[in-house]
């Protein structure tokens, strides 16, 4: 009992709660090199974005000869301490341009991914689809399709209805706003694509901040 997979029916773990090893930025980060030779050691480690503490640490062994990538660590479930002694092997990919990147092969399924993913309650790096992780806004989606169903049933009218009731409105004069600042902004002037009339705030994820540190 309360190991992976454990919890209430119609819900599904999401990728945010766990540690996640991303190709990609390994090697944005020179942790992972294309064209590396020989073995290289190191560590990663995973540190809460708000806190800036440190929530957990991997061991690495990268082989460039053989393409086997080794973690090493110890992980604590239902208060039972597993000391993991993985291989996941690198695939290399090519790329646009004679570029070449690498990903991961999940040791369950084989399946080539840019992410490997550790959920709570799991012992062993896997993909998303090995673990059925979703994200958390498609569980925020289905919690609230649920909602626009049942306020529908008691209403007599189609789910459709409802989510288009719901739906917020832009004012006439907001509107109007936008329209005419479009309208009055002069040719041949450069907008940065980062410049938006307005602004969202997204929760950063918990273990967002991955640093690697070389023996």
């Amino acid at each position: 009992m309360g190991g992976y997979g454990s919890g209430r029916s119609g819900w599904r773990p999401v990728v945010e709660d766990g540690l996640k090893l991303d190709a990609y930025r390994l090697q944005r980060d020179g942790t992972l090199c294309s064209k590396g030779m020989g073995i290289c050691f190191g560590s990663l480690v995973w540190t809460n974005k708000v806190t800036g503490k440190k929530c957990a640490s991997v061991s690495f062994t990268v082989n460039y000869g053989d393409g086997s990538f080794k973690l090493y660590y110890t992980k604590t479930v239902c208060g039972e301490e597993h000391s993991v002694n993985d291989l996941i092997w690198l695939r290399l990919q090519k790329t646009n341009f004679n570029g070449s990147r690498f990903l991961f092969e999940c040791p369950r399924c084989m399946r080539r991914s840019a992410k490997l993913y550790l959920p709570s309650g799991a012992v062993h790096f896997r993909c998303r689809r090995c673990y059925n992780l979703t994200y958390q806004s498609s569980n925020d989606s289905r919690k609230s399709d649920r909602l626009m169903r049942l306020i529908a049933a008691r209403c007599g009218v189609r789910p459709s209805d409802v989510k288009r009731a719901l739906r917020p409105r832009k004012s006439q004069d907001t509107t109007d706003s936008q329209a005419h600042l479009t309208l009055a902004e002069p040719k041949g002037i450069f907008r940065p694509q980062n410049s938006t009339m307005a602004s969202s705030t997204i929760e950063p994820p918990p273990f967002d901040s991955v640093i690697a540190i070389p023996f």
